[in-house]
């Protein structure tokens, strides 16, 4: 999430859309230093949950979908359940290039970028783990 909401910062003033299913809710400390970092906007603010359609007491909002100032939400609602655990999310933006949000646009904190460069490094030292255990583990395998 924070390589994107990198990437995002560094495109400045491009319209950008950033969805998916994040599997981290949107009032976590990740969500919010993720909003900060690319500046983004989430439309939704914990308006729809997406996650778990098995159950009606413990639903999550999961899926998420940030836009950068340019776009204004038109409508946002949660659609009928289509077989996942997810249920799916309708979401309409209107690309206004002269839309002025800078009021709420999310600003990145003075200690953000170093934690962002910490927790990515981190990720990526797992990553380095995950292939070095997954190797040996294939290595085992072979040998039996």
């Amino acid at each position: 999430m924070l390589l994107v909401a990198k990437e995002v910062y560094e495109l400045e003033d491009v319209p950008v859309i950033v969805a998916g299913d994040f599997n981290d809710v949107s009032w976590s400390h990740t969500t919010h230093l993720f909003q900060r970092t690319g500046g983004l906007l989430d439309p939704r603010v914990d308006r729809i949950n997406t996650l778990d359609t098995r159950s009606r007491l413990m639903r999550y909002p999961l899926d998420h979908v940030f836009a950068s100032r340019h776009f204004l939400l038109v409508e946002l609602r949660r659609l009928p359940d289509i077989g996942s655990d997810h249920f799916p999310m309708l979401m309409v933006l209107d690309y206004d290039p002269g839309a002025s949000v800078t009021d709420e646009e999310p600003q990145p904190e003075a200690c953000d970028e170093q934690e962002a460069d910490e927790v990515i490094d981190e990720g990526q030292s797992n990553d380095r783990h995950e292939d070095l255990f997954t190797s040996l583990a294939n290595r085992l395998i072979r040998l039996h």
